[in-house]
């Protein structure tokens, strides 16, 4: 199976001949799917073996950062960084100018691996709201996680909508259906939506956010990629 992109326009330079390649994932796995299809082939590992094996190994990990140590796997190395600007040589770390993040590198079989990915070019989607990233503030995870009463944040391009307007907005659709809308806007921007996630049960979602241009009409849609989870 081929990996597919398109080409949209790229709003960060001036040339509007620019564009960027931008990817479609076909889905969005889980640690279960993962093991299934390591169970599937074959093994004599049972499912609840591996998910035990697996969270150790998370653990394992999570510990040795949480204490400074970078981290090298036969497939990747991962350590801690800190992003934001010191003023002086004697500021300390502030958490609402400053970041710890993970920086992580493909190492072995796993960089090898990304020399064996084939790409399809497709058309890219209808003119329309495109959302890009979600970060989920409370769990620091991005397109993965959503928190209940926690703040998401969403990186696209043309996302701006009218709040005012009931079938405009950010919704989330479960696993049956259900739609759920977003009350609470902290932010509405064309290229940055910050809202608060309101109470939802247990399972994944699909977020869609609606809008209708300036000037125009005709109600869009716009889908993030990754099917978003709530533990």
């Amino acid at each position: 199976m081929k990996v597919k992109f398109s080409l949209i326009e790229n709003k960060l330079t001036p040339d509007p001949n620019d564009y960027r390649a931008r990817v479609h994932p076909e889905n969005t796995l889980t640690v279960e799917d993962i093991i299934n299809t390591m169970t599937g082939h074959g093994s004599t590992v049972t499912k609840a073996e591996s998910l035990a094996v697996i969270e150790e190994y998370n653990r394992a990990i999570f510990e040795a950062l949480s204490k400074g140590h970078n981290v090298q796997m036969p497939e990747f190395t991962i350590g801690i960084s800190i992003r934001g600007v010191f003023n002086s040589k004697k500021e300390t770390f502030n958490g609402s100018k400053h970041k710890v993040e993970l920086k992580m590198n493909p190492k072995g079989k796993l960089k090898e691996a990304i020399k064996t990915i084939t790409l399809q070019k497709v058309k890219a989607p209808d003119n329309g709201p495109l959302l890009e990233m979600l970060k989920d503030l409370m769990s620091g995870t991005e397109n993965e996680l959503l928190t209940p009463g926690g703040i998401a944040h969403i990186e696209g391009q043309d996302m701006k909508f009218d709040a005012s307007d009931p079938a405009q907005g950010i919704f989330l659709m479960a696993g049956d259906k259900t739609e759920t809308k977003v009350e609470t806007i902290a932010r509405n921007m064309p290229s940055e939506l910050i809202f608060m996630v309101p109470a939802l049960a247990p399972g994944t979602y699909d977020l869609e956010l609606r809008s209708i241009a300036h000037k125009g009409k005709t109600l869009r849609t716009g889908e993030l990629a990754p099917t978003l989870t709530v533990a």
